[in-house]
């Protein structure tokens, strides 16, 4: 909102300006967080070399102007500032989550870890940048994404490239005709399906410790 004055021209140049510090920054939390996990420097620096060369994400992220590479690099940060700063880290999940909000699944590891002192902070930061919001512009934006998230196949027709569960199967219902009322019935029980799936790989590798750096036990 500050910089919408400056005109079309300067707001875009920002955000481009932004996005090409940001791929640099990317890259860099890239290698810092594979040599967290075992590999070598060497190895670290080629993965992530030919991780950003050709990728078309981040080409659509740069030429649409669009946040993926900031929250990316936050989702990073928290990984990272993890064992020395929980207090930081639990700020950085919390920013990527206000900028976009799957990363808040990324909360889930920590509380199958029952780090609730992280939590406990996660939900300050949530408050507090929620505030942020709140005292220039109101509940408004708040409301609007509830509503956003609750009609996006309303306002938005179906997009063959989405890879979302819903896509998949309002697609499929546009071929086979199914009824409305069964595709939502699908759908919902893929998602669960999906999400306790997702939660007992998760509670495994905590239990193993899968990614448990190889330096120290407390990582």
């Amino acid at each position: 909102t500050p910089i919408l004055p400056l005109g079309r021209v300067a707001v875009e140049g920002i955000l481009w300006a932004a996005n090409i510090l940001s791929l640099c920054a990317f890259f860099i939390l890239l290698v810092l967080g594979l040599q967290k996990y075992g590999y070598n420097k060497n190895a670290s620096h080629w993965i992530g070399f030919f991780f950003v060369l050709v990728n078309v994400p981040i080409l659509r992220t740069l030429g649409y102007y669009q946040i993926n590479i900031h929250v990316t690099n936050l989702i990073f940060f928290c990984l990272l500032t993890y064992k020395n700063n929980r207090i930081l880290s639990a700020f950085f999940l919390c920013l990527a989550v206000h900028l976009k909000f799957s990363p808040i699944v990324l909360v889930l590891p920590f509380l199958l870890n029952r780090d609730f002192r992280w939590m406990a902070w996660f939900f300050v930061f949530t408050l507090l940048i929620a505030g942020i919001t709140v005292v220039p512009f109101g509940w408004n934006p708040f409301f609007s994404f509830l509503n956003n998230i609750q009609n996006v196949y309303i306002a938005n027709d179906i997009n063959f490239r989405e890879t979302s569960v819903d896509s998949l199967f309002r697609s499929l219902a546009l071929f086979i005709d199914i009824p409305s009322n069964v595709v939502s019935l699908l759908i919902m029980v893929t998602k669960a399906g999906i999400l306790l799936f997702s939660l007992g790989v998760m509670a495994q590798v905590v239990k193993s410790r899968t990614f448990m750096s190889n330096n120290t036990s407390e990582d």
